[in-house]
C-alpha cells in the first residue's frame, strides 16, 4: 500500500493505490503510465488472470467498474449458479471472464458488434473452452447495421441502421439463442449502448426461455423499450432498481418453464 502522505500529493500515486487492489504494482504502474494511444497491453488481474487491454480510458474504466466498483457482485449473489449465460455487449470479455471465475460450471455465449473490440474479446476468452463468441449486434430483426464510435476511446460504440461506421450483422434474440445452442438461458446480461430499445421492440416470446436478466439502460431506454411491463408479463420480478448501472429481473420459480426434451 502506498503511504498516505504520498497519496495526498500525487494523482498518479492515488491511481496506483486504487489499481493495486486489482493488479500487481507492476501492472498498476504500467496501466497508469499508458499514454492513451490505444495500443494493446497485457495485464494480470487478481481473480481473473491475464487479459489484453487497450491503452484507453474506456478499457481502464471497464476494469475498475467490474473489479473495483464490483457492479456485478449483486448479480452473482442474487442468482443460483447458472448453467448458461448470454452476454450481449460483451466488450473485451472481462465480464465473461468474471462470470466464468464466479461460476466454474457455466457456459457463456458472448455477442459483440465492434470489430476491434470483438478481436480482443476473442483473444481474452480463447483459453476458456466454456466461452464462445459471436461478432454480431443484438437487434429487433436480422439486418445489416453500422457500428458508430464517437472517438478512438472506444466509448459508447453503438449500432445504427444507416451510417459510415464498421459493418455488423444485427440479429434478433431468438436467432441469437439459436446460435448459442442453449435451450434455456439462465442469465441474460445486456449492455448494448441503447440498442435495448430495439431488443425489446419486437415479439418477446423468447423471454419464456430466460431465467434472469441483468441489464444496463442508457438514456431513457428503460421507458422507451417498455422493459418493465414486458418482462413482468413473462413472470419476471424486478428486484433491483436502475440506479447507475445494472437492473436485475428474476423470474419467479413457478414461472420457469422446463425446456422441451429433444426427441
Amino acid at each position: 500500500m502506498i503511504p498516505r502522505f504520498i497519496l495526498k500529493r500525487s494523482w498518479t500515486a492515488r491511481m496506483l493505490d486504487s489499481r493495486s487492489r486489482i493488479m500487481s504494482p507492476f501492472y498498476a504502474w504500467k496501466v497508469t503510465r499508458a499514454n492513451g494511444d490505444g495500443h494493446v497491453m497485457r495485464v494480470r488481474l487478481k481473480g481473473i488472470g491475464s487479459i489484453c487491454l487497450r491503452a484507453c480510458e474506456n478499457d481502464f474504466a471497464t476494469v475498475e467498474e467490474i473489479l473495483l466498483k464490483r457492479v456485478y457482485d449483486g448479480v452473482v449473489s442474487a442468482i443460483d449458479p447458472p448453467a448458461t449465460v448470454i452476454d450481449l455487449g460483451a466488450n473485451i470479455g472481462l465480464v465473461a471472464r468474471y462470470f466464468a471465475a464466479a461460476w466454474p460450471g457455466s457456459r457463456i455465449f458472448c455477442v459483440e458488434a465492434h470489430p476491434e473490440t470483438f478481436g480482443l474479446l476473442a483473444r481474452n476468452t480463447a483459453t476458456c473452452g466454456r466461452i464462445r463468441c459471436l461478432h454480431a449486434a443484438a437487434w429487433s430483426e436480422e439486418k445489416d447495421l453500422s457500428i458508430e464510435c464517437a472517438d478512438l476511446n472506444f466509448e459508447s460504440a453503438h449500432a445504427v441502421e444507416a451510417g459510415a461506421g464498421f459493418p455488423a450483422r444485427g440479429l434478433p434474440m431468438d436467432r441469437l439463442m439459436e446460435l448459442s445452442g442453449f435451450e434455456r438461458v439462465d442469465l441474460l446480461k445486456v449492455d448494448i449502448e441503447g440498442a435495448e430499445t430495439q431488443l425489446f421492440s419486437g415479439p418477446c416470446e423468447w423471454l419464456e426461455r430466460v431465467g434472469a436478466i441483468a441489464i444496463e439502460f442508457h438514456g431513457n431506454s428503460r421507458e422507451e423499450s417498455g422493459f418493465d411491463s414486458k418482462v413482468q408479463a413473462f413472470g419476471f420480478a424486478i428486484t433491483a432498481p436502475d440506479k447507475g448501472h445494472t437492473c436485475l429481473a428474476l423470474k419467479a420459480p413457478s414461472s420457469k418453464r422446463r425446456p422441451a426434451r429433444r426427441a
